[in-house]
């Protein structure tokens, strides 16, 4: 007898399905459009957009699911460490959201078949987005473990994307040509008032807010180095997914292309894959240190332990 579909697979396939429908509409009414780099882009970016969306919703759900259901209280009284729990739901995350992550693969391949986008470019853009996505779940696990209730920890896994793709920008238009000072001195004080805060009480706000902060810590370190470059809207820019996602996919020869593609751009992209997979490292270091703390296993050994003194 063969399983039932989740809600999670349903989604998945409704995404093929809604992509492979528009690409044949496409192909339909004007074919030449799946050369063209504005097509690609018009496909990549909303389903990376949909693909991150989904991961943080799944991972905010995870661990505060096991929770409601009693299993993570099971869990956290076995031998099993920390981090064994933590690399356990991650690699639940890959099976949950596989089916949805080769699709965007899958396109890439396509349209560097058909010429609409460079093959280096959209390699960049793919391994961009996959290691972006990667934060946010890894985010969302921490909130999750971290949260009292669902709503909780899906807002606060929600903070990451919030913060890098629509603040960045709003500050960037604010302060201009000094945005990159701005960018340093608030990014510094947000981290260190949620450090503060996390030390003081650790929930998924907290969690949220300083891990959120210790990204944009980290990335605006290794892009710092792009504020003297004579562009005006860096090093905002090289600290946006959206925009490097974009302007990898687009031709050298098109305007967000050229800027992506000249002798700074593979470097820029290069220290924001460091950065990435440096946060997501200790992320994972973190989690496995202060496992106990947030599951409550602290508490747990606690109440053992009186009542083995009980007479």
């Amino acid at each position: 007898m063969s399983k039932p579909m989740s809600d999670i697979e349903r989604l998945q396939w409704l995404g093929w399905t809604v992509v492979l429908f528009a690409m044949l509409m496409v192909l339909i009414v004007s074919p030449d459009g799946l050369t063209s780099d504005g097509c690609s882009i018009a496909f990549q970016l909303p389903t990376w957009g949909v693909i991150a969306l989904v991961s943080a919703l799944v991972a905010g759900h995870s661990l505060i699911g096991d929770r409601r259901r009693g299993f993570l209280e099971q869990v956290i009284v076995t031998p099993l460490s920390g981090q064994e729990i933590v690399d356990g739901t991650m690699l639940a995350m890959w099976e949950h959201l596989r089916r949805l992550l080769w699709l965007p693969w899958l396109l890439g391949i396509f349209f560097c078949i058909t010429g609409a986008s460079p093959v280096l470019g959209t390699l960049m853009s793919l391994v961009t987005a996959t290691l972006f996505c990667a934060l946010l779940s890894c985010q969302g696990i921490a909130c999750s473990l971290a949260a009292a209730t669902t709503a909780g920890a899906v807002v606060s896994t929600y903070l990451l994307p919030l913060a890098v793709v629509f603040v960045m920008p709003i500050a960037a238009l604010s302060y201009r040509e000094n945005q990159g000072p701005a960018l340093w001195i608030g990014c510094g004080s947000w981290l260190a008032v949620t450090w503060s805060l996390a030390w003081w009480k650790l929930n998924a706000t907290t969690v949220g807010c300083l891990l959120t902060a210790f990204h944009l810590g980290l990335i605006a370190l290794a892009e710092c180095w792009t504020h003297d470059n004579g562009q005006t809207w860096y090093p905002m820019a090289a600290m946006h997914p959206g925009f490097l996602i974009v302007s990898s996919l687009a031709k050298p020869e098109r305007g967000a292309g050229q800027d992506i593609w000249n002798r700074h751009g593979i470097a820029i992209v290069l220290c924001y894959w460091a950065a990435l997979a440096v946060n997501i490292a200790l992320i994972r270091f973190w989690l496995a240190r202060h496992f106990d703390r947030l599951a409550g296993r602290m508490e747990a050994k606690a109440s053992r332990a009186r009542l083995r003194q009980l007479p």
